[in-house]
């Protein structure tokens, strides 16, 4: 028995739940399908970081972008609590560049002059009066206002909930085994348990999306990289804000967790902890906070994230099929990017328009000219 629904979204992490969520605030019928439980891959692996700027100079297109969706925070969180009455952890108490050498320091200074009112140089001693545990640096050190971090599973859950509060069908541990498609149109998917049609069917599914394709000629360039992570405990909080180096990033949480992330490896759907990895983390939070030395590992894991050849997103409708739109490739930016993704991919949805320009993001960027219809064949995910 098929089931009908307006739009299918396949994949339950944070990005097919932004977009569940803003479906159901338009009162769009929508069911959302994910293959395990919610949030289980890259979503709950992230550290939950919101920074726009980083790892870019603050002056090109994607960064630009990458700030509009930082600006929709913290307002959509105070939304989400007023619709499903829960809280998340949330800091907003910007971020630390170190330096680890005279070169970095000079690239740091370099990436200030573009950056913005809310970027500043700092000495080490004024460093050293807001976090006192951090090493030796060359200086100067950056400081950002802008960046965050919240709890990223936490998040991804709350808009799972928020979404089914307003009407979206939740599917789990259920697996999608091929899209339906009639001539040029995917109209639907047969899943482990049933079909669904639908006027829409939304690719959320990550570092899997170039497996949900109506024909090998259409599948999209998304690879999976693994990243890797541990935490730590301390007894005392060691560090209050988020400190980046270039060796690794230390993210704190309420609970004296400190993350501490992430590599970075085209190694396939590979989710193993390596001793190489861990151990080039660790060294790398040591000599950015040497008093971490006494503290207790907690746990490690991986995650796998959506990465593309240029490492942007790919947000739009599918340039070879009707009824096919992606919202993937998001790679280290799918948390700071949901919400905005969510408002983007829900307008093309329910419009086929986009109040925000999507050319960069366009699937057709990685279009095949020589896809044929005739000869699909549908891919199982």
């Amino acid at each position: 028995m098929a089931h009908t629904t307006d739009f299918l979204i396949i994949g339950g992490g944070v990005i097919g739940c932004a977009v569940a969520y803003e479906l159901s605030k338009a009162r769009a019928t929508a069911i959302l399908v994910e293959r395990g439980e919610i949030g289980q891959e890259a979503s709950s692996a992230a550290a939950g970081m919101l920074s726009p700027l980083l790892e870019s100079d603050g002056d090109d297109g994607f960064a630009r972008f990458c700030l509009q969706a930082r600006s929709l925070f913290p307002d959509y969180l105070e939304e989400l609590r007023e619709c499903t009455g829960v809280s998340i952890e949330w800091h907003h108490d910007g971020c630390l560049n170190i330096p680890m050498s005279e070169e970095e320091a000079f690239h740091i200074q370099q990436q200030n002059q573009n950056a913005g009112p809310s970027t500043r140089l700092l000495s080490r001693q004024e460093v050293r009066e807001i976090e006192p545990h951090v090493a030796w640096f060359p200086e100067p050190a950056l400081y950002s206002a802008d960046p965050a971090h919240l709890d990223n599973a936490g998040y991804t859950r709350l808009l799972a909930q928020a979404a089914n509060l307003g009407g979206v069908e939740l599917r789990t541990h259920e697996e999608i085994d091929r899209l339906l498609v009639q001539g040029d149109t995917v109209y639907g998917a047969r899943t482990s348990r049933s079909e669904i049609h639908a006027a829409r069917v939304i690719n959320c599914s990550g570092a899997w999306a170039s497996r949900l394709s109506p024909s090998p000629e259409s599948r999209l360039p998304v690879i999976p990289v693994r990243g890797q992570m541990l935490s730590l405990t301390t007894e005392t909080p060691l560090v209050r804000r988020l400190i980046y180096s270039k060796d690794c990033y230390l993210v704190p949480r309420n609970n004296s967790q400190l993350l501490v992330g992430a590599t970075i490896e085209r190694v396939g759907y590979d989710k193993r902890n390596t001793a190489d990895a861990i151990q080039k983390l660790t060294r790398g939070a040591l000599d950015l906070c040497p008093d971490l030395k006494s503290a207790t590992f907690s746990r490690m894991w991986a995650g796998l994230r959506p990465g593309t050849p240029d490492s942007l997103p790919i947000l739009g409708i599918d340039p070879a099929w009707k009824g096919l739109i992606h919202a993937t490739g998001h790679f280290r930016n799918g948390i700071l990017l949901s919400a905005l993704t969510g408002k983007i991919i829900a307008e093309l949805a329910i419009e086929q328009r986009s109040t925000i320009p999507l050319d960069q993001f366009s699937p057709a960027r990685f279009c095949q000219t020589n896809t044929k219809h005739e000869d699909a064949e549908t891919l199982t995910l």
